[in-house]
């Protein structure tokens, strides 16, 4: 039996929503969320928008705070950690490539922050070793973001996600603003890194076609709620429900 790298059990998470009377109304926006990431796999989420895809990357990562549940990293509850010590073990990347880098920084200094704040030595020789992995020459280092594609700088964002070795990586919409040539390279780049690395993903998606090329297995999401959860390596959908049929049954 393979061992999960993360679990979550029995997750909730409420929103506060001010109503016409000055009242404020709990909105459940994720409910009974239980699931698990093997080691070394890809665990793709799909659902419509507002369904509770990015909020469930949020509470991973400790950007929201858990309100009822467990997650566990790593064997590690992260509600006894602090979020400088999760982002030692988990990281995110984000889907608008423009706006996570300072547009006044070299690509060598975005590197090397995150390295500064946990005080970690040889940093010439991570950065190297995270550009080759995303096969990225080492002269874009002395450039600023705004001289770089989208797609490189998304491979950039997954670069700086490695750095500090983490156990999982979460992937939020990261390519549904690039072009679909890009798209390629950016997805093609995250399987490179996944073998390499034996890495351990969850990949959050609108687009079935993208996340069924990415993904182990799949967790539909809907109204907040696991609809339904399938094999991407199992074409046998007969089992499956209504509506999660009518999205894997989509061609790629």
């Amino acid at each position: 039996m393979h061992k999960n790298i993360l679990s979550l059990e029995n997750v909730f998470f409420y929103r506060e929503v001010k109503t016409i009377f000055s009242k404020y109304n709990k909105t459940t926006i994720l409910q009974n969320i239980t699931c698990g990431l093997e080691k070394g796999k890809t665990l793709g989420i799909i659902g419509e928008s507002g369904s509770g895809k990015s909020t469930l990357l949020g509470l991973i990562q400790g950007l929201l705070q858990l309100e009822k549940g467990k997650i566990i990293i790593d064997s590690i509850d992260i509600t006894t950690l602090s979020n400088f010590k999760l982002s030692l073990i988990s990281q995110i990347i984000f889907q608008n490539v423009g706006s996570c880098f300072n547009p006044r920084l070299s690509i060598k200094n975005i590197l090397e922050e995150p390295l500064n704040i946990h005080k970690i030595d040889d940093k010439r020789g991570k950065i190297y070793k995270v550009l080759n992995l995303v096969e990225l020459p080492k002269t874009l280092l002395t450039r600023n973001p705004k001289e770089l594609s989208g797609g490189q700088l998304q491979r950039i964002n997954i670069a700086r996600s490695l750095l500090l070795d983490p156990k999982i990586i979460l992937c939020d919409e990261i390519v549904s603003s690039l072009d679909i040539s890009v798209q390629a390279q950016v997805l093609n780049t995250l399987n490179m890194v996944k073998d390499e690395l034996g890495m351990s993903f969850i990949f959050v998606s609108h687009d079935i076609n993208v996340t069924k090329y990415m993904s182990d297995e799949i967790l539909v999401l809907k109204d907040g709620k696991i609809y339904d959860r399938f094999d991407t390596k199992n074409n046998d959908y007969s089992k499956l429900k209504p509506y999660t049929t009518e999205l894997a049954s989509q061609p790629f």
